[in-house]
């Protein structure tokens, strides 16, 4: 059995791979349009908010509309989660070493880091899997600003990444890719 990574473009010509982690959560690296270097975007594509109830977890409603954009119908300003990581050469090159020593002894150093926009990230073992991300969801609104937006207490988002040795094989090309040239895709 083998991870899969769909490379594609977005929309607006940005290289994008998407794929699952171990425990099927979609994920996605994708190019950043940031003008002043090379970065990524790179994590789980949804919050997905929940809270435990018993022994079940429930999906946890967020606690504000969407709010209308004024001279956009049908648009709205939607909650933003922090659920990718933002990430430069750097950091990759970092991570491509942590994958490799990963594949090489199943092992990884935790460690905590910030990306590029401050954002506190970490990675670590779990369960024979590189757990990875951003460790605060920050869930926020924009309307007149960026505010927070409180959910209930005992809300988990999904924030991490959890990577075994097939998810890691299949990103490594793409993240030496990104570290060697800049981009996800051939630009």
């Amino acid at each position: 059995m083998t991870a899969t990574l769909e490379l594609s473009k977005t929309s607006r010509g940005f290289g994008i791979g998407e794929f699952a982690d171990a425990k099927g959560v979609a994920c996605s690296i994708q190019d950043s349009s940031l003008a002043t270097e090379a970065a990524i975007w790179f994590g789980v594509q949804k919050a997905n908010p929940q809270r435990l109830e018993g022994d079940t977890l429930v999906a946890v409603n967020p606690p504000v509309e969407p709010i209308p954009m004024e001279g956009w119908p049908g648009m709205t300003h939607d909650i933003l989660y922090n659920t990718r990581m933002h990430l430069t050469i750097r950091n990759v090159k970092t991570l491509i070493r942590n994958f490799e020593k990963f594949l090489e002894t199943k092992t990884v150093r935790k460690r905590i880091f910030v990306d590029r926009y401050r954002s506190v990230c970490s990675i670590r073992l779990t369960d024979n899997c590189i757990e990875l991300g951003c460790d605060d969801a920050h869930p926020q609104i924009c309307d007149r600003g960026w505010r927070p937006v409180e959910f209930p207490e005992g809300t988990i988002f999904t924030t991490h990444m959890f990577l075994g040795e097939l998810e890691v094989k299949a990103l490594l090309p793409t993240m030496r890719r990104f570290a060697g040239g800049g981009y996800v895709t051939e630009p």
